[in-house]
Parts: structure tokens; C-alpha cells; sequence
């Protein structure tokens, strides 16, 4: 694990507490953001697959977007199909 850390990927910016990078993977912890165009994601925890361009965030998750706002325990997000 690295701490505080921010990470670009060509797709996410992702900030976190904690994160490590496995191949096509980004595993997040604590004071988790992802950004996407004009979509914002907040979460304790959060993987990102970077290969299929999709995240599994966890605890107290928030997201924000044009269309609204979400809350919730745990949720999917197709980042660039969404």
C-alpha cells in the first residue's frame, strides 16, 4: 500500500488514503474520490478496474453527476458507459 495518494489513470482520477496498483487494477482505501468527466464518486473503499473500466465502491458511497445524486452502501459504476 502507498498512502495518500493520488493516482491518474488515461481514464480516473483517483485519490485515496491507501492504494496499490495491481496490473489492471487500483484497490482503494479510506477518503476515497474518483472523478470522471463531470461525474464524482466519493467512498471508503473502492476497486478499480482499469481494463473494464468499471468501479465497486464501498461504504457510505456518494455519487454525483449531472443527473443527480446517489447514496448508498455499495455500488457498480460502468465509468465509460455510464
Amino acid at each position: 500500500w502507498s498512502s495518500a495518494s493520488t493516482i491518474r489513470n488515461q481514464d480516473v482520477l483517483t485519490s485515496a488514503n491507501k492504494a496499490i496498483r495491481r496490473a489492471d487494477q487500483i484497490e482503494l482505501e479510506g477518503d476515497v474520490q474518483l472523478i470522471f468527466q463531470d461525474q464524482h464518486l466519493s467512498a471508503n473503499s473502492a476497486t478499480v478496474n482499469t481494463k473494464n473500466k468499471t468501479v465497486i465502491a464501498r461504504g457510505d458511497v456518494i455519487f454525483i453527476s449531472d443527473n443527480g445524486r446517489v447514496e448508498a452502501e455499495e455500488i457498480h459504476w460502468d465509468y465509460l458507459n455510464n
